[in-house]
């Protein structure tokens, strides 16, 4: 009886473990915001860089220049959830390894990537 008992609270424990992993990693993919900043100093490579990542199925709402244009490596901006869920898909889809969190809900954006020298890594034609 008292097997029977370790074992579901064990199962219900490890039910709420994976529910909460799945609650904190999950994705909407119809509301993930991309901005896309050149910091490249390449003319026209935010515009191209945000149809790359439209063509894999991500939604840039914002396409400028980064405010400096000598930025040597591409980083991925995570703006608005702290655990970079959103960030590591943005990184994934590009193959970036340069994540780091600001936070700034005024931006409206989720991600922001800043397209550095390094552009020819990611951007693979």
């Amino acid at each position: 009886m008292k097997k029977t008992i370790y074992l579901i609270a064990l199962l219900l424990i490890i039910s709420v473990g994976v529910a909460i992993y799945h609650y904190y990693n999950h994705i909407d993919k119809e509301i993930l915001r991309v901005e896309v900043l050149n910091g490249s100093g390449i003319n026209g490579l935010a515009k191209k860089t945000a149809e790359y990542l439209r063509d894999k199925n991500l939604d840039v709402i914002i396409i400028s220049n980064a405010q400096y244009d000598t930025i040597s490596h591409t980083v991925i901006i995570d703006r608005l959830k702290k655990n970079a869920v959103y960030a590591k898909y943005v990184a994934n889809r590009i193959g970036c390894k340069n994540i780091i969190s600001v936070i700034d809900s005024s931006l409206y954006v989720d991600v922001t990537v800043i397209i550095g020298k390094d552009y020819a890594d990611y951007l693979k034609e």
